[in-house]
């Protein structure tokens, strides 16, 4: 028994549902996301940037590895969340 895909013009034959099935994934659900035109259509999604400033340390800064407030080498504890702070081996 042979599987024919409908999409594809002159008609593709399959020998096995499966690979029907992965010829359609990989050709023709590629398409489904491309406008009349052959564009992209709209992304799902959109990345936008933090609203608001984060608590992410400065580069080469020290931050706390609990809630990641930046801090002055030497501060015990951290100011924002309370953690106790060993600065033993920091240069």
């Amino acid at each position: 028994m042979e599987y024919k895909c409908d999409q594809c013009t002159p008609a593709k034959f399959f020998k096995t549902k499966a690979r029907l099935r992965r010829h359609e994934g990989r050709v023709h659900d590629k398409d489904k996301g491309k406008s009349a035109a052959g564009s992209a259509a709209a992304p799902i999604f959109e990345v936008k940037k933090p609203s608001k400033k984060t608590n992410a340390p400065e580069p080469g800064g020290y931050h706390c590895n609990n809630c990641g407030a930046p801090l002055t080498k030497g501060q015990d504890p951290c100011p924002a969340c309370g953690e106790e702070l060993n600065w033993e081996g920091i240069e």
